[in-house]
């Protein structure tokens, strides 16, 4: 009974003379690690940080924690502290837990809605675009234009008929610029890529649903659904125009000028 005893004291002893020394050398591990190297004080996250969060939020509460490192190992823009400058801005993605916190993470606030980012001010437009071969260079910050193709009114040069597009070889078309200038901020739909279409007989666009029979196939035409940022006179001139034709766009770069204009139909189309 005693040798058992005095067996279970030796092991408690051992236990806690194997804990000590370990907590001695992982309390030294940073020294060593330094050793040698010039350090620098960084701040790392101690839990994931939203997209959207504030300098301000991230400095009063308890997202950071300040950390010692080899100062060859931390990027140059790594913060050592939230200074003035950053409180009023924000995150422009999230920041995982252990990760450094970069002065480029921060970026001017914008509305946050349904995983968008809205510029202050204006809102979210999603509309249908003819599908063209150079819509895989459209992405979210680029900068496009809007065309509208539709049916004119008869005896009216410039005026949309309003019911929808028409193909009928009695009816006159133009194309004319609706927007000058939109920033994309989503191309399609999430899980889809766009939205297949078939042309009717008189030309209007409907949802393929099935094939019947030995029916003859008709003519499909793919359209992609675009997200802009508008003002309100912006959308609303935008809304107007997708509901009289088809929508096309062009891809703007720093030097593109566009001017509104009266347009092109069929008479004026080679003139």
């Amino acid at each position: 009974m005693k040798r058992s005893v005095l067996a279970v004291a030796i092991a408690a002893i051992l236990a806690l003379v194997g804990c000590t020394m370990l907590w001695l050398y992982l309390r030294g591990a940073d020294a060593r690690v330094m050793a040698g190297k010039e350090a620098t004080r960084v701040l790392i996250a101690t839990k994931q940080i939203p997209a959207g969060t504030s300098g301000a939020e991230i400095k009063k509460g308890s997202y950071v924690e300040v950390v010692t490192m080899p100062k060859t190992s931390v990027p140059a823009d790594a913060l050592t502290a939230i200074d003035e400058a950053l409180e009023g801005l924000v995150l422009n993605a999230d920041v995982e837990r252990r990760q450094l916190l970069l002065r480029g993470a921060f970026d001017q606030p914008t509305e946050l809605s349904g995983g968008l980012r809205i510029p202050e001010g204006k809102v979210a437009i999603s509309v249908p675009v003819i599908t063209t071969a150079g819509m895989g260079y459209v992405e979210p910050g680029s900068q496009i234009a809007f065309y509208d193709t539709f049916t004119l009114m008869e005896g009216k040069n410039g005026v949309p008929a309003g019911d929808d597009f028409k193909r009928e070889h009695s009816y006159n078309h133009a194309t004319r610029l609706v927007l000058p200038k939109a920033e994309v901020i989503a191309v399609g739909v999430p899980g889809q890529v766009g939205a297949r279409t078939s042309a009717d007989k008189d030309g209007s666009s409907t949802d393929i649903v099935a094939s019947e029979g030995d029916a003859p196939v008709q003519a499909i035409t793919e359209t992609t659904v675009v997200t802009v940022a508008l003002t309100q006179a912006e959308a609303e001139r935008l809304i107007h125009a997708a509901q009289t034709g088809k929508l096309y766009i062009a891809l703007l770069d720093d030097t593109s000028e566009l001017n509104p204009g009266p347009g092109v139909d069929y008479d004026s189309l080679f003139k």
